[in-house]
């Protein structure tokens, strides 16, 4: 059993793995991305007149051929983790034909943010998926963990198949409503398996603990008790854990909770599966609805007045909301500003945003929370993260124990091992396969072909002139990943792998001419068998060669990388002339 992380080695959102052996294939997860390669937010709009060929070439959609054609190498299904769209929200252009595993409550999310963003919901096999209870796919066996995370119904996986265990975390964290969720699984957590992808959202900030969701009620109380007119709160419909804790603390201040009919469906859904969320009805009076001018009229044009009528009886107009301005807790969006403007009394109000502070920098929501300030109200922050602090990072490997641990859904695959320092860290890139039992073909491969380019042929890589940066630079990627060196020393090392092949070279001599540890590199080519025993001097027995030139090495391999960095091709000719032969000794 092998895999491949498509996107999320070194990124948040867009998650997709891919999981194969012989006869299946799994993908977990298909999100859509957050960020763009230079780290400004996705636009999900720019790819609605794309190709599934040119999102594939863009790289938004991951290369697996198999998801978008009838006819598959494989037997193929897919795992959905929970129902946040960096997780799923690719899903529309893959072929309806392949089933998906995921929590029915999660169908049931992903199904309402279709009809109320104006699409028709695509998830035409759904297998419905319990915690704990085991599944199989060919000859790949699945256990679903139950996870506390913002929304309801994430889970975490262990897949075995073909003698070796992968453990996929999904989002978690362990200071939400359903702690009691983590807890369980680390009593009952699989231990040593071999490969476990963990998500790192939040490892880059300090070692300090997360505020519980118990803690920000307290704060949402004290917000509520000291605004003098309208709370308002910028939460997103999905944050269950959230909304139950705002509702919790409305009813111990006494206050409405008002929120539009887009969050109404959500609760109400979710408490018909039986999650004992709070929901227009009877059971909660203090749960008002209201009707968004812009959101009502896509719902109506769509010809689904049910979403709308089914709260009918617990509908607050604006006339009541003005009159009850003091009592009143009312969810907003930026999409909303039409219904702020109903709002008489700003002066006095507070506006609560809970929600990562990075969606301020988009535009539409930079300019409503300005407006909002300059009609008189206050902004005030009360959040605390959906993904896990260190803290409890550390519970779940500690629990699960892997023999090796893969940095994923983070920008900070490098802390992994200052947080792990006994763990195995694996930081891998997009793309790049891993779970060969005999040797790690991705790095065998990168060294042969980056060698490729600086060998006596000056044969370049098999791509189209215009690829060779890309190309080149992705094999760059993996050796500086797994040798932990820069560009130029992984290019020098390379250059050697290639020319050495038959020579006698000391070890220590190649690791001090690029600056690496000699022992980082016999761990390396002794499992890789680049070169044989035979061919390396013994380790106690070093001697420098007499006809070394590193500076003219160490100049070429500048200048060839150079220009392939500006799409030049080396001449053949001239090439030949500049390698340097290294002599046996």
């Amino acid at each position: 059993m092998i895999f491949t992380i498509h996107r999320g080695a070194n990124e948040i959102g867009g998650s997709c793995v891919e999981v194969c052996t012989e006869k299946n294939r799994i993908i977990l997860d298909i999100g859509m991305p957050l960020m763009n390669k230079d780290g400004s937010s996705f636009d999900s709009s720019v790819i609605k007149d794309l190709s599934i060929d040119e999102m594939i070439k863009e790289k938004i959609l991951p290369n697996i051929p198999a998801l978008y054609k009838k006819t598959r190498d494989k037997e193929t299904a897919i795992i959905i983790s929970h129902s946040h769209q960096d997780h799923y929200g690719l899903i529309d252009f893959v072929d309806n034909d392949i089933p998906v595993y995921l929590g029915k409550a999660s169908h049931k999310l992903i199904e309402l943010t279709a009809v109320f963003g104006g699409r028709k919901p695509v998830i035409k096999k759904p297998i419905y998926i319990t915690s704990y209870e085991i599944f199989t796919f060919g000859d790949i066996e699945i256990t679903p963990y139950f996870m506390d995370h913002a929304c309801c119904d994430a889970y975490a996986f262990l897949l075995k198949g073909e003698g070796k265990t992968i453990f996929y975390s999904g989002d978690f964290r362990g200071h939400g409503r359903k702690w009691r969720s983590f807890n369980k699984f680390l009593h009952i957590a699989p231990k040593n398996v071999d490969y476990m992808l963990m998500e790192g959202t939040s490892i880059s900030r300090s070692n300090r603990r997360f505020e519980t969701e118990e803690q920000l009620e307290e704060q949402f109380i004290k917000t509520f008790k000291d605004t003098k007119g309208i709370n308002f709160v910028y939460v997103s419909g999905q944050n269950i854990d959230r909304l139950v804790t705002i509702f919790r603390a409305c009813r111990r201040c006494k206050k409405l909770f008002v929120m539009d009919f887009y969050i109404a469906n959500v609760l109400f859904e979710l408490a018909e599966l039986g999650f004992g969320v709070p929901y227009p009805s009877r059971n909660f009076p203090e749960v008002k609805v209201f009707n968004p001018t812009l959101l009502t009229k896509r719902i109506q044009n769509l010809n689904r007045n049910d979403l709308i009528d089914r709260f009918a009886q617990f509908n607050i107009d604006y006339e009541e909301i003005n009159e009850q301005a003091k009592n009143i807790v009312m969810t907003i969006r930026s999409s909303m500003a039409h219904e702020i403007k109903k709002i008489k009394k700003l002066k006095g109000a507070t506006l609560i945003y809970s929600m990562w502070e990075g969606y301020k920098d988009n535009s539409y929501t930079k300019k409503f929370l300005n407006d909002i300030v300059k009609s008189g109200a206050t902004i005030n922050t009360i959040h605390t993260s959906g993904h896990a602090d260190n803290y409890t990072l550390k519970k779940m490997y500690n629990a699960v124990l892997p023999k090796m641990l893969i940095p994923i859904h983070t920008v900070d695959a490098d802390k992994y091992q200052e947080l792990f320092i006994e763990a195995v860290v694996n930081q891998v890139i997009d793309g790049e396969t891993i779970g060969n039992e005999n040797k790690d073909t991705s790095l065998l491969t990168a060294l042969e072909e980056i060698g490729k380019v600086y060998e006596k042929s000056g044969i370049l890589p098999k791509t189209e002139n215009d690829k060779i940066l890309d190309t080149v630079q992705q094999y760059l990627n993996i050796i500086c990943n797994k040798l932990k060196i820069n560009e130029v020393q992984a290019v020098l090392f390379g250059n050697m792998v290639n020319i050495f092949d038959g020579y006698e070279i000391p070890l220590k001599s190649i690791a001090d001419f690029i600056g690496c540890k000699p022992i980082k590199l016999i761990n390396y080519i002794d499992d890789l068998k680049i070169l044989d025993d035979k061919k390396l001097i013994k380790i106690n027995n070093y001697t420098e060669p007499e006809e070394w030139q590193n500076i003219m090495t160490f100049n070429i391999a500048i200048n060839t990388l150079t220009d392939l960095k500006d799409n030049k091709v080396p001449d053949t000719e001239k090439e030949n002339k500049k390698i340097i032969r290294f002599p046996k000794k």
